[in-house]
């Protein structure tokens, strides 16, 4: 009976835990990439698509993962943003590279509250 429960407990608690993310429309980044054979690798990638002030922000962290046949799982931490609401943010594009140019297949997107304005886990709710 305590295994059942601690099972259903822990289950519990890994699913109320789960990251949550939001979706971004990928036509217009892949009609950016049609035309740019330039782009050497999958943090370049990422970097264009996060291509505003923040990313020159020294505290972003980008990891890569090569999960198939040139299809890469690349993610984008900025834990240290200067906003009253979020207090991080995350970015993960799985992404195909074809001979010299790069296909999204999906970007998604989920950000921390800081205490008191909402989830401080990563998740697509918006902060208050």
């Amino acid at each position: 009976m305590n295994k059942i429960y601690i099972l259903t407990l822990a289950i519990s608690l890994l699913s109320s835990c789960k990251e949550t993310y939001r979706n971004v429309d990928l036509a217009g980044f892949n009609d950016r990439l049609k035309e740019k054979t330039d782009i050497p690798n999958a943090e370049e990638l990422i970097k264009l698509y996060y291509s505003h002030s923040k990313i020159n922000s020294s505290n972003h962290s980008i990891s890569v993962k090569k999960n198939r046949n040139n299809v890469f799982l690349v993610t984008l931490i900025n834990p240290a943003l200067e906003d009253d609401s979020l207090s991080a943010e995350k970015i993960e594009i799985t992404a195909e590279k074809k001979d010299q140019s790069w296909k999204v297949i999906e970007i998604r997107e989920s950000w921390k509250c800081w205490p008191g304005r909402g989830h401080t886990g990563w998740g697509a709710k918006p902060c208050d």
